[in-house]
């Protein structure tokens, strides 16, 4: 079993279906950063999706794995990585948690070809 922290790209591709995605998640340790989290359910209620529903969702995340909380360790190394990699804001924060022991799962084009990326599509 490895250790992935997954985006919104990787749980919003789990939840329509995407069979790489269910296997990565479901064979896999997944933690997720509480943004992604919120970004999730943002999506969620953008494509109408009742708010109990997506409760269920957001707790399901949750309980999949561990929650990561935005420390200030996080907060430096994103403005660095905003400045060097060229990321939108959200995904650096995003990027900042990556490790070779747990890298970024995604499928986000910003993403593909980086360091401690797990790229599926």
């Amino acid at each position: 079993m490895k250790s992935f922290i997954a985006d919104s790209y990787a749980w919003l591709a789990y939840l329509d279906g995407n069979r790489d995605y269910k296997g990565m998640i479901e064979e896999n340790a997944i933690n997720t950063p509480s943004v992604i989290i919120a970004e999730v359910g943002k999506v969620l209620f953008r494509r109408g999706v009742s708010e109990i529903q997506v409760e269920n969702i957001l707790n399901f995340i949750r309980a999949k794995g561990v929650v990561l909380d935005f420390e200030y360790e996080n907060a430096f190394k994103t403005a660095k990585i905003v400045k060097k990699e060229k990321l939108h804001f959200l995904d650096a924060m995003l990027y900042s948690y990556a490790t070779a022991e747990s890298p970024i799962l995604t499928g986000d084009l910003h993403f593909k070809g980086k360091q401690y990326v797990e790229f599926v599509k």
